[in-house]
């Protein structure tokens, strides 16, 4: 089996730990929400083995020592405090920003080397914390880093990926500074995959990641996986050798068919006035001009108002005077494009 062919399953079956667990990590500043912090990660036995000790960098899992059993050991880990989280190598990750230059090989080259793959993972500890606030406790996220690590674990103790064991590098997102710097919080985050350590992919359970993440992804040359994120039709051509979304479509797409679903369904009718929230952001804007508008016009129907809004959590405070706008307008019918939040729409229209 080919890097390529390794790689593309060894990021597979990663991902299944990921799937149906996405948030987007910027919510947690918001009015009334969490401190947004991970806090003290309590101590924790994930693959048999635990210690404690803190570190800023990541979280590395792996490679255990084989043992006697088909296919080798689990992978060791330790437990961490603050945004980032170390264990499992004989090392800690280092710190998760660096001015090392980028290497000369790609990230895949670097990482599926000596009988190992190197995989990352995107995590947000603070998520499920959010989620739980909010009342939805049948959905909370859980421990991602857990959940990912019991994944990496089965890989390894079934012989790994094509005869590579798979070592787990999980960069965990300190969701304060996701919510105020959104952009500064993500580039962290790169630099720890492809200057402070070299991995293959990178698996995301994250959601709204903003764009500079996948760009810096992109330079390296490593691949990004995640099961539940917002892009447009364009977003995933620019990036379309190296951002991979298996099992959902573009929030282009998903515009146009939710237009003629309730079409389909009558909650849009030729007399219905609508309205759209979104970032304002490239991908924001494409899902509504290049999904939303044209579907609207096949039914005769057209975009009365749209509101842009920012990308941190100042976001929440721009709600208030387009929802009154919008009332004015008379505007009926509201979408939700890449970065709307229905739930702060509704909570500005009730006050």
């Amino acid at each position: 089996m080919n890097r390529q062919a390794v790689l593309g399953c060894a990021l597979a079956l990663v991902m299944l730990a990921a799937c149906g667990t996405t948030v987007p990590v910027r919510a947690e500043g918001g009015p009334g929400a969490v401190g947004a912090s991970p806090g003290d990660r309590p101590s924790t036995t994930l693959g048999g083995v635990a210690s404690s000790g803190t570190v800023a960098g990541g979280y590395a899992v792996g490679p255990a020592a084989p043992s006697a059993s088909a296919g080798g050991g689990n992978a060791a880990a330790t437990t961490g405090t603050g945004s980032s989280y170390a264990a499992g190598s004989s090392s800690p990750g280092a710190g998760a920003a660096s001015s090392a230059p980028r290497p000369a090989t790609t990230g895949s080259e670097a990482a599926v080397q000596g009988g190992t793959i190197t995989i990352g993972a995107l995590t947000a500890e603070g998520a499920g914390a959010y989620e739980r606030q909010l009342g939805f406790s049948g959905v909370a996220t859980g421990d991602q880093a857990a959940l990912t690590t019991a994944v990496v674990n089965y890989i390894n103790a079934h012989g790994g990926i094509a005869g590579h064991r798979v070592r787990l590098l999980i960069y965990d997102v300190k969701a304060q500074d996701a919510a105020t710097n959104p952009s500064s919080a993500y580039q962290a985050a790169c630099a720890f995959f492809t200057q402070d350590n070299h991995v293959a992919a990178v698996a995301s359970y994250l959601s709204l990641v903003p764009a500079n993440f996948y760009s810096c992804l992109q330079q390296a040359g490593v691949v990004v996986t995640t099961p539940d994120e917002e892009f447009s039709a364009a977003f995933l051509s620019e990036f379309a050798n190296t951002v991979v979304e298996p099992n959902a479509p573009s929030y282009t797409r998903l515009m146009a068919d939710s237009v003629d679903a309730l079409w389909s369904a009558g909650w849009l009718t030729g007399q219905s006035k609508v309205g759209v929230v979104a970032f304002d952001t490239p991908d924001g804007h494409s899902s509504v001009d290049a999904g939303l508008v044209p579907a609207l016009q096949r039914h005769g129907l057209r975009l009365a108002d749209s509101f842009y809004t920012s990308t941190d959590t100042s976001a929440y405070g721009q709600y208030a005077g387009p929802v009154l706008r919008f009332k004015a307008e008379g505007i009926d019918r509201v979408f939700f494009a890449i970065g709307g939040e229905p739930a702060i729409f509704a909570l500005a229209a009730e006050q």
